[in-house]
């Protein structure tokens, strides 16, 4: 495969896909809706086209269309659109969730509200992730839930037409999207819903935020603690939503890699499409990288951002925006002083062993400390100090349970898969915390570049050299993991 190496400044024009968030989210909410609406260049992806097979399987009408001009991709809402016809949901049904956390937990509170039993079924490495939130707080708002008292799938809501809803306290703090499942579907509510989260901090609240911003645009009241209401507690009024015509926004959490390019190269990179305002947890990458040594314009073309050659340290809490954490430790490990990055959260992961850092990928050695203490790394100073840094990744079979940080074509290392075995450590996305995973914040402090410590050279014996004794030689076992990941350090 043929690695991300850069020989001098970047200078692109990237356009990055549209938003899974969004996408997922109007996709209920148009579902849900008394008038048809449409999607507008809709993010195409396992997760997406498992959405919108989950919903037409409970009845619902979804046409997909492109526009037969050849430069329609380029002007805003031009491209693909689904058009969401809304009709009576209804089983008997089986929906496949794959290992979509936005299918599996937002649709059991809009099976609630079919008429006829719903199974959910998806990959075996669906049955690992939290689901028991979600379950308790429909079981308390009415429904019936037949999970074998495991909190996760497999699992059948028996619909009933309808939900009451009413008040519910619940436990978000392993995943946001257990506050935005029942928010979306709860103007179909007979009462509404009052969402009361009684746990941990919520990671990820500008997902929270984004489902808030969603239900307003089709024409849900939504009190919110922003808004002056209780801290921690949602409020939806019943009510008829509106179909709307909605443009699904670039996914800015995938523009971070290209962004990170022009940062560590000192060069250039325009990601059109960029909105702004937005509730995405990647816009924070423009203060962040800024703040970090580039500079970036929003114009009406997008976002420019530009790199100046150098990288600096910053202070900064990842505790809301987890799923860029990867990247920016990759980034930071090139600093020219020591980063501080409080709210320690991947979105795979709340351990920092939860996903390899960058100091591995650069083929530099690492301190460890231990995970309450957060973690010290020495960047390299060479080749990266001298302008640009050699990028090696991970060796073909180091995987995680995870699809999201492993995603990432960051500055300090190569991507080399896209989905991820159950192997390894259990993770999840959108913000969320691996089930029965530290639910506070962790630290990670990076030091600044120092001399690279060689390597012990590995003793070999020639093949010709006299064995000490005439036996057949014993099967070379498996390296262990320590030793893998020792010799990629």
């Amino acid at each position: 495969m043929a690695r991300p190496l850069a020989s001098g400044a970047v200078d692109a024009t990237v356009t990055v896909p549209g938003s899974k968030s969004v996408t997922n989210r109007g996709l209920v909410l148009a579902a849900l809706s008394a008038e048809p609406g449409w999607l507008r260049r809709p993010l195409r992806s396992r997760d997406t086209l498992l959405m919108a097979e989950a919903l037409r399987t409970l009845g619902v009408g979804i046409e997909e269309t492109a526009s037969s001009s050849s430069d329609a991709a380029g002007q805003p809402g031009g491209g693909e659109a689904w058009r969401v016809i809304p009709a009576g949901l209804h089983g008997p049904a089986t929906i496949d969730v794959g290992n979509a956390g936005t299918v599996m937990r937002f649709l059991p509170p809009v099976a609630a509200l079919a008429d006829g039993p719903i199974r959910f079924d998806g990959d075996p490495r669906s049955y690992e992730r939290p689901l028991g939130g979600v379950i308790d707080a429909l079981r308390a708002l009415g429904a019936r839930i037949d999970d074998d008292n495991r909190g996760a799938l497999p699992m059948t809501v028996f619909g009933s037409g309808g939900l009451d809803g009413g008040r519910v306290e619940i436990d978000a703090s392993s995943s946001s999207q257990f506050v935005s499942a029942l928010l979306l579907s709860a103007p179909r509510f007979n009462q509404g819903v009052e969402v009361r989260h009684v746990g941990a901090a919520l990671p990820s609240m500008p997902h929270i935020r984004m489902t808030v911003d969603m239900l307003r645009s089709v024409g849900a009241q939504v009190d919110t603690p922003e808004a002056g209401g209780e801290p921690n507690v949602w409020r939806v009024t019943p009510g008829a939503l509106l179909g709307r015509d909605l443009v699904v926004e670039p996914d800015l959490s995938n523009a971070q890699p290209f962004l990170a390019a022009a940062l560590v190269t000192g060069g250039r990179v325009t990601i059109p499409d960029w909105p702004e305002h937005t509730t995405q947890p990647g816009d924070a990458l423009r203060e962040i990288f800024t703040t970090m040594g580039g500079s970036c314009e929003l114009t009406d073309r997008g976002l420019t951002f530009t790199g100046s050659g150098r990288i600096h340290g910053i202070d900064v809490d990842l505790s809301e925006v987890g799923e860029l954490t990867p990247g920016i430790a990759a980034v930071a490990a090139l600093a020219d002083s020591p980063p501080r990055c409080a709210g320690w959260r991947t979105s795979g992961c709340t351990r920092p062993t939860g996903w390899p850092p960058s100091p591995r990928s650069l083929n530099e050695p690492r301190r460890r400390c231990h995970r309450d203490r957060g973690r010290s790394a020495h960047p390299p100073a060479s080749p990266a100090r001298r302008g640009l840094p050699h990028l090696r990744g991970p060796p073909a079979g180091h995987r995680r349970g995870d699809h999201r940080p492993g995603r990432r074509r960051c500055a300090g290392g190569e991507r080399r898969h896209h989905r991820q075995d159950a192997a390894g450590l259990p993770g999840d996305v959108d913000g969320h915390a691996r089930p029965g995973g530290r639910a506070g914040p962790e630290r990670l402090r990076l030091t600044p570049p120092c001399a690279a410590t060689e390597r012990t050279p590995t003793r070999t014996t020639s093949a010709s050299a006299p064995t000490p004794r005439a036996t057949a030689p014993a099967p070379t076992a498996a390296p262990s993991t320590r030793t893998r990941a020792k010799a990629w350090s």
